[in-house]
């Protein structure tokens, strides 16, 4: 007769598992992968803590990794129950996380970076990116970069002659093509460079900060106007 194997009991049970999911979706949204990883790391913690020393640290170590082997073998089991709970839906986050990500300015470009480094699938992105697009009222990538040049003031009332002075780039961004940045003022080059990291085309660059300008003049005057009736 042979022994039965012995049983290694999971380094993390189920139980406390859940609670650590629990204690971390009450803090943050997450999609699964995220989830996961925040599984994976608190395993990994406990295993590192209980590393032995001594004589006999080889086999005990062996049996800490056989048990945390099993821990890891649980993750699954804890993210289904929390799929089905609905306190887990990647659609949802992805679609909440471009919403929020447009606001603050962001591009298609970034966004989609973003959600893959938060392990959502290449395929869904791109479709609620373009399920966003297409619901959009208005122009949503220009929309973007007109909220981070206001968010971050990349353009000032007197940067009008500045950049008038240097070229006028009144249709450079038509074509949605290349500008010849020797013909753009220093300031206005400073300015597409900050678009361009962010993750926008020159065309829009270029359409988002002129219409940013004109805003700025159209209040300009209108202020004058106010005071000259006042005056």
């Amino acid at each position: 007769m042979f022994d039965a194997p012995e049983q290694i009991a999971p380094l993390v049970g189920r139980e406390k598992l859940i609670r650590m999911a629990m204690r971390h979706l009450d803090r943050y949204a997450a999609s699964e992968a995220e989830l996961r990883r925040v599984l994976t790391r608190c395993i990994d913690r406990h295993h590192r803590r209980q590393q032995p020393a001594g004589d006999d640290a080889l086999g005990l170590s062996e049996r800490l990794d056989a048990a945390r082997d099993e821990a890891l073998r649980l993750i699954d089991g804890v993210i289904d129950s929390c799929k089905r709970s609905g306190l887990i839906d990647d659609q949802r986050y992805c679609e909440t996380r471009i919403v929020s990500s447009r606001r603050r300015g962001w591009s298609r470009h970034r966004i989609a970076g973003d959600l893959a480094r938060r392990g959502l699938d290449r395929e869904l992105v791109s479709t609620e990116l373009r399920q966003a697009d297409e619901n959009s009222d208005d122009d949503a990538e220009l929309m973007a970069a007109i909220r981070l040049v206001e968010r971050r003031r990349l353009v000032r009332l007197e940067d009008r002659q500045s950049h008038d002075d240097a070229v006028d780039d009144s249709t450079a961004w038509e074509d949605d093509g290349p500008v010849e940045t020797s013909r753009v003022s220093d300031r206005r080059r400073k300015q597409l460079g900050v678009l361009i990291r962010a993750g926008f085309s020159m065309g829009i660059a270029m359409k988002a900060l002129e219409i940013v300008q004109e805003r700025l003049e159209s209040e300009s005057g209108a202020s004058e106007s106010l005071l000259d009736a006042f005056g």
